[in-house]
Formats: C-alpha cells, sequence, structure tokens
C-alpha cells in the first residue's frame, strides 16, 4: 500500500538507467513521438540550444490573447493506467515572466468532458499554475457523473512559495487519479517534495484518466509569458523517481 510517509518508495530512490517509460523526449530533433501541440502562433513554439540541452520554448503573447488565443501548449493523450510519474526539466526567466495578479497555468491534468451527457468544459482537475510570483497546485474533484465548475464537490488550493526564476527546476509529479478517496498527488521540484496530498483530484468521467498538458495557459495575460522545457519523461505504475528525474 502506498504510504504518503515513505519518500524512498517515491522519491529516494538509487540512481538506475531509465526504466518503464512511455516517453523519453529531450527535444533535440524537434516535437517527439508521443507529444502533440496546442500552439497556434509562429512564436508559440521555438527551440533553442544551450546549457548543453535543446529547450522547448513556449510563448504567449497580449496580442494572442486579443485574437482569442490563450494557449502555448504540448499534450500528452490519456494514459491506459491511473498511477505514474511524469517528469521534466522547466525555467522561467524573469524578463520574460512579467509580475501578475492573475494565473498562469504552466502544467495541467485535464479532463475528458462527458459531452454525450451535456457536460460542459470544466477548469482541470489538477493545474500548477504562477500567480503574483509563486507556485500554485490547484485540485478540483467531483464524484457525480456531470460536474460544472459551480457544483464540484470541491477544490482545493496549494499555495508552494515563491517562484523560481533564472534557473532550471526538476518537476516531478507523481499521481493517483482518482474522484474518490484513494486518490494521491505528489510534487517534486528540484528533489524537494513540496505537495504531498491525499484525496480525489479528479471528476467522475466515463474516461476516467485524464491528459497532462503543459506549457503556457492564460486568459489573462497583459504582457507575455515563456516557459523553456526540457527533458520530459512519462513513467507508467512501475515507474520509479530516478526513471523520470530530468538529467
Amino acid at each position: 500500500m502506498l504510504s504518503l510517509n515513505t519518500p524512498h518508495h517515491l522519491f529516494a530512490q538509487l540512481s538506475l538507467p531509465r526504466t518503464n517509460l512511455l516517453v523519453n523526449a529531450d527535444f533535440s530533433k524537434g516535437l517527439p513521438k508521443g507529444l502533440r501541440t496546442q500552439v497556434y502562433t509562429s512564436h508559440g513554439l521555438t527551440y533553442q540550444k544551450f546549457a548543453g540541452k535543446t529547450w522547448a520554448r513556449v510563448e504567449l503573447r497580449q496580442e494572442d490573447n486579443r485574437k482569442g488565443i490563450v494557449r502555448a501548449e504540448f499534450v500528452r493523450d490519456s494514459e491506459t493506467h491511473r498511477e505514474g510519474r511524469i517528469g521534466y526539466k522547466m525555467l522561467i526567466k524573469r524578463k520574460e515572466f512579467p509580475r501578475s495578479k492573475a494565473s498562469t497555468i504552466i502544467a495541467q491534468f485535464h479532463n475528458h468532458e462527458d459531452k454525450h451527457l451535456g457536460e460542459k468544459a470544466l477548469v482541470p482537475p489538477i493545474a500548477l499554475f504562477v500567480q503574483d510570483d509563486h507556485f500554485k497546485v490547484m485540485v478540483n474533484y467531483d464524484n457525480e457523473k456531470v460536474t460544472t465548475n459551480k457544483t464540484a464537490d470541491g477544490r482545493k488550493v496549494f499555495d508552494l512559495g515563491p517562484a523560481q526564476f533564472d534557473t532550471p527546476i526538476d518537476v516531478v509529479w507523481f499521481v493517483k487519479h482518482s474522484y474518490q478517496e484513494d486518490g494521491v498527488l505528489i510534487l517534486a521540484l528540484n528533489g524537494e517534495t513540496v505537495l504531498k496530498y491525499k484525496g480525489p483530484n479528479s471528476y467522475n468521467d466515463a474516461e476516467e484518466i485524464p491528459y497532462f498538458k503543459f506549457g503556457v495557459y492564460d486568459r489573462e495575460v497583459n504582457q507575455f509569458r515563456v516557459i523553456y522545457i526540457t527533458d520530459f519523461c512519462v513513467g507508467g505504475p512501475l515507474s520509479t523517481y530516478e526513471d523520470v528525474r530530468p538529467k
């Protein structure tokens, strides 16, 4: 049984070769297999080489918002297991990410709405965002078959503290998706567990397992937002922290 008080099981594995990976992408050859994009401008996605790696650079500008463009994101379609890990290296440069009281989502696990039941678009069950120069995580959940943003069972927001700028950040997620009490969400930044939550973290959808998106999503961007990403890995239910930890 998973114990939230046993970091060795999740994050303290010895250095071992990467195994049990569904995706291992370094962007050196552009968009890798296993990812697609939701990018609608020429500046929305470019690639740059620095610090010995090829980085995907995603950008959203104020002019994009005025045209109804609210995202520049990578999409990893749903997994076949409710439990797994995702890791990547992220960089946010201060000069390319001005402070704002509005929230900018930089990673999200998004649900599949039951459109056949009349369910409309919902806020994501899990989202990592930047607001007022803080990293925050939002968790939404509901047990009902048809959910609305106003009637969902619950929402939790976790303030992870000041955002880190101008230095690469190793991001590792462990998620067991569930709209019931057996759900688990753990987030580690640079090897430190910054969020450890046990409880519902999803919606009761026919297609239960959400899909992962990362990049920039902002409906109120008043200047511009840029995120750099490299070394993206998706691990299955048997993967360890070391399997998906950015190298």
